[in-house]
């Protein structure tokens, strides 16, 4: 069992390991793309094509890296029925220091660092609504499930809905995030929800679904763009190269979890907690 789990843990750390790389490097290409001007209107279609792509590619290392902390199963050495602590400690406090860093880095842009963060925190809450009702953890032996739904439960889920509505409530409100942007964030969170319970499940084919999902996202964003009368192509082109960078970074860093053995819903190897606390 001790082996099994060192695997584990090396499977994990090679996972987080390219997160942060990503993660790194898409901070790099928007601090050099926003070195370049001082707004965004005056950055060509394609530098705002690629600040989007970068964007909407932060946000889903983000949310996979969010998305582990809170799900993973890392039972204790000493009591399976509790959870390892350290590791997800680590992920925060560096997930932390990015956030920081890109809101110093966009101070002029605000409204890039309030995308990215409502990005990271609408996308994480689905998973988490879902592992509230289901009990299911992602997991790379076995799959631990308590079938004892607890009121405690449904009110974490209330408690959860209820904060992601005030963010998005919050969102709305900031003169520079527009409607667009909000059902940019939105639908990319259900693909998010969506194509991670697919593909680290036992119906991993299905997750074709998300190509006429992408297509409806940005034929809708471009859409409200021209019908809002917002800032035209260039605006057009940094939402599409938003949608199109998380659909691509969720596909892949989902495939290497998948190929890592992590799995989610539908797994076939389980045992029973009588009383897990999580």
């Amino acid at each position: 069992m001790n082996a099994i789990s060192t695997h584990c843990d090396h499977e994990d750390w090679r996972l987080l390991g390219w997160i942060g790389i990503w993660s790194l490097a898409f901070l790099v290409v928007i601090a050099s793309l926003l070195k370049l001007t001082s707004t965004l209107d005056d950055l060509t279609d394609d530098s705002r094509f690629v600040l989007g792509f970068a964007m909407g590619g932060l946000a889903v290392t983000w949310t996979a890296a969010a998305t582990w902390a809170a799900l993973i199963h890392l039972p204790s050495a000493s009591d399976p029925t509790r959870q390892r602590v350290r590791s997800r400690i680590a992920v925060a406090v560096i997930g932390i220091v990015e956030i920081v860093y890109l809101g110093w880095m966009s101070r002029p842009y605000s409204s890039l660092f309030v995308e990215a963060v409502l990005s990271t925190m609408v996308a994480t809450a689905g998973p988490i609504l879902v592992w509230q009702w289901t009990r299911r953890r992602i997991h790379r032996t076995e799959q631990v499930v308590s079938h004892r739904r607890k009121i405690r439960h449904l009110m974490e889920m209330t408690f959860i809905i209820a904060i992601i509505a005030a963010v998005l409530n919050w969102g709305c409100r900031w003169p520079e995030i527009s409607t667009t942007k909000l059902v940019v964030i939105v639908s990319n969170a259900f693909v998010w929800t969506f194509v991670l319970s697919v593909i680290l499940g036992r119906w991993w084919p299905s997750a074709v679904l998300a190509i006429p999902i992408l297509i409806s996202q940005l034929v809708v964003s471009a859409s409200l763009v021209e019908s809002m009368g917002q800032a035209g192509d260039g605006q057009i082109e940094q939402n599409a190269g938003t949608i199109l960078g998380f659909h691509f970074f969720t596909f892949l860093l989902l495939i290497l979890m998948r190929s890592s053995n992590h799995r989610w819903i539908g797994s076939e190897k389980k045992y029973e907690l009588s009383s897990s606390p999580n």
